[in-house]
């Protein structure tokens, strides 16, 4: 607890720490948390994404009428190009979408984030370690 910890010769004291000041600590840690967490959605759901693009790309490349089998779930069913161009498509827009959102929902946090280091870090300079030192994307 930063109210116990003596300084080191050179150092300047800590101020003392208020319930609001915790309370400001903890909601940058849950904050800090989700949005790491929501960095890896993002990740994964671009590569969801770029996948798709892939293959709507290989379904323009099969010569063959009844070469493409879509993969529904647990089964195969087989479909033509026009139709399997289509689900991918509408895929795309929905994977796009989705990813427009959450990173909607990232930024938010990150302005959260953003405003809660700086009030925490005025008040308590170094004498608080509030992330891992890893820079959010």
């Amino acid at each position: 607890m930063l109210a116990n910890r003596r300084p080191v010769e050179g150092e300047s004291e800590a101020p003392s720490m208020t319930a609001a000041d915790h309370e400001d600590i903890v909601s940058f840690s849950i904050l800090y948390h989700k949005a790491k967490t929501m960095a890896a959605e993002i990740k994964s759901m671009k590569e969801y994404h770029q996948n798709l693009q892939d293959a709507t790309e290989e379904v323009g490349m099969i010569l063959e009428d009844d070469g493409i089998l879509l993969s529904m779930s647990d089964c195969f069913v087989p479909c033509s190009e026009e139709e399997a161009t289509a689900f991918l498509e509408q895929e795309q827009e929905t994977s796009g979408q989705k990813i427009s959102d959450k990173q909607g929902e990232y930024d938010q946090v990150k302005e959260e984030l953003t405003v809660l280091k700086a009030r925490i870090k005025s008040k308590f300079g170094d004498h608080v370690n509030l992330d891992d030192g890893t820079e959010l994307p």
